[in-house]
């Protein structure tokens, strides 16, 4: 799960690097920053929170699977 929660991170935070350097419109780039604090919460709660199992699921399964939903919209918008 460390090796997901690392490239999802690592992703979804050059992801947002590259939608402001290209000019996207900023609720891409919101949205990107947005689910990496999302997968540093699920992991902070996957390790020290009141819920583990709770953040062992987001961090490993949601918000990567956001992420991937999230860049093929992105994708899907730079294509037309």
């Amino acid at each position: 799960m460390e090796l997901v929660a690392f490239l999802t991170i690592w992703v979804l935070f050059g992801s947002a690097l590259i939608f402001s350097a290209i000019g996207m419109p900023p609720i891409y780039y919101r949205a990107t920053i947005s689910l990496a604090g999302a997968e540093l919460v699920a992991l902070w709660m996957d390790s020290f929170g009141p819920l583990p199992v709770v953040g062992h699921f987001l961090a490993g399964i949601e918000v990567p699977l956001l992420g991937i939903a999230l860049l093929s919209v992105v994708i899907m918008r730079a294509w037309r």
